[in-house]
């Protein structure tokens, strides 16, 4: 699956399904969760990611 900015990945982490925005940030791509906290798009990459919508066409999805 190809994987663009502004799309919302969900993925497992420490046990917890968490959802977050592809961001391209100073160095590269990232998974930005929220304003603290923030992946290297590659971090995850051993654990299932899955694309579940992006900003423009799904934005009710990270109103949790």
């Amino acid at each position: 699956t190809e994987i663009y900015e502004g799309d919302i990945l969900e993925f497992n982490s420490y046990s917890k399904n968490v959802k977050g925005v592809v961001k391209y940030e100073l160095y590269g791509f990232h998974i930005r969760v929220d304003y603290l906290k923030t992946y290297e798009l590659a971090i995850p990459s051993n654990e299932e990611r899955v694309v579940i919508g992006n900003i423009y066409e799904n934005p009710e999805l990270l109103e949790d």
